[in-house]
């Protein structure tokens, strides 16, 4: 994609911002992203969904407001008659997050080949940041060994992940525009790493009214876990989180902060 230089192809994954769920459908639908079929999901609901809530290894840094947050979102899918279930996917998922995590490992053991050619022609015009990625080196048999984990991992969360209609978890640690020490830029790196299908949905707010949203995350497919379920789960997710952000929206409303709309603008339904 032109414009577009990643630095570790598994994290630096391509996304889409849209104004709403159905955008998003019909852009990953020209782009060639579903090419399965699924059942028909129309008349699912929330009473028929169970959601799996995981904490990562880093969300007990989250701020008071994302916290809130969490707790409203919760609240939100039990009155609204959803399944909740807290989720522990076990010790094959630790360590992976965050800077010095396993993650953190492979994207500088990437950046360190992506900048190369840059590094040896020019060398003088880079910044920091890049000079200390081309000159602080990863072991091979340490990126070997991670990759070889990932790939190991792709199939147990899917079998983990298929027994939920969704997994939702953080999206971020702090709430906008306030930023810290805490906050995380590759917080979705590990889903992207699992080929997972998320979707960060907006919905609440934090202290400040400004909007702070929860992530869903399916797996890559559920192969006979449960019945009428399509194999891949790119596309019901997409339904999942229709019924997910009319609840959201519902419960946030009051607290977000009122931005005056251009003249002519329509409001669009999740």
């Amino acid at each position: 994609m032109e414009g577009v230089r990643p630095v570790e192809p598994l994290t630096d994954s391509i996304g889409m911002l849209a104004r709403s769920i159905t955008d998003i459908g019909l852009v990953a639908k020209t782009l060639g992203v579903f090419r399965d079929q699924i059942p028909d999901l129309t008349h699912t609901t929330l009473k028929q969904c169970c959601f799996g809530f995981f904490t990562g290894e880093l969300d007990h840094l989250a701020s008071e407001g994302v916290k809130l947050v969490w707790e409203k979102a919760k609240l939100a899918l039990l009155n609204a008659g959803a399944v909740l279930e807290d989720v522990d996917f076990g010790e094959d998922f630790n360590g992976w997050e965050g800077v010095d995590g396993k993650l953190g490992r492979i994207m500088k053991s990437a950046a360190d080949i992506s900048t190369f050619k840059d590094y040896m022609v020019n060398r003088g015009k880079l910044p920091e940041s890049i000079l200390q990625a081309a000159e602080t080196g990863i072991p091979r048999q340490e990126t070997v060994k991670i990759y070889d984990q990932l790939a190991a991992l792709r199939p147990k969360f899917d079998e983990l992940a298929g027994r939920y209609d969704a997994i939702l978890t953080l999206s971020t640690l702090v709430e906008p525009p306030k930023m810290s020490e805490n906050d995380v830029p590759d917080f979705g790196a590990l889903w992207s790493c699992l080929h997972a299908p998320t979707l960060c949905m907006p919905g609440f707010a934090g202290v400040n009214g400004l909007p702070v949203g929860l992530t869903l995350v399916a797996p890559r497919y559920v192969d006979g876990l449960r019945e009428l379920i399509s194999r891949y789960q790119d596309q019901r997710l997409l339904h999942i989180a229709k019924l997910v952000a009319g609840v959201f929206i519902e419960a946030g409303k009051d607290d977000l902060r009122k931005v005056p709309a251009p003249a002519g603008v329509i409001a669009l339904k999740p």
